[in-house]
């Protein structure tokens, strides 16, 4: 799997990114769902970790569109550099993205021996690019399908977001 969330389509542009959002069958946000930063590995069940994704996913978009530290209460340092590193990409080709989640589909869950989660998603993303300075759209919305692994780690703020590995495939 790659580590670059978006196709390359002709000329310079760059497509999009990261993933979805609220489709979880049965992933609520309160009650027992509700990750608490003193939960181990081994307390986390499936739902909340299907929750831990799902926010992230409700956060990217809103990092693209504004600041990216926005991230930094769902990923770690190093993915909100990752979401920086692309936005600047775009940046350079006077270029900024919106993305919606369509749909997100967990497919996996698998706990490592060293305390790291990785969850196996099928998602679903519309995109489009826009003029930086004007915000004029630059392309229609397409829809992108990725088969993703988050990697999840354990810090100070509870679970989050460490990386992503992807492959993506242009739909329209």
């Amino acid at each position: 799997m790659r580590n670059k969330r978006f196709p390359a389509l002709p000329a310079a542009v760059i497509v999009l990114a990261v993933l979805v959002w609220g489709t979880l069958g049965g992933c609520g946000r309160t009650g027992d769902n509700e990750v608490k930063n003193n939960d181990s590995q081994a307390q986390l069940s499936d739902s909340q970790i299907k929750v831990i994704v799902s926010k992230y996913n409700e956060t990217l978009p809103l990092a693209y569109a504004g600041e990216t530290e926005i991230l930094s209460s769902v990923a770690t340092e190093r993915e909100v550099r990752r979401v920086e590193l692309f936005k600047a990409q775009l940046a350079e080709e006077d270029m900024t993205i919106r993305a919606n989640p369509v749909s997100l589909e967990v497919k996996e869950i698998r706990r490592g021996p060293s305390g790291s989660i990785s969850v196996y998603t099928v998602e679903i993303w519309e995109f489009r690019h826009l003029e930086s300075n004007t915000l004029k759209p630059l392309d229609e919305w397409k829809r992108i399908r990725y088969q993703a692994v988050y990697h999840l780690t354990k810090s100070d703020q509870g679970w989050l977001v460490d990386g992503i590995d992807f492959e993506e495939k242009l739909l329209n």
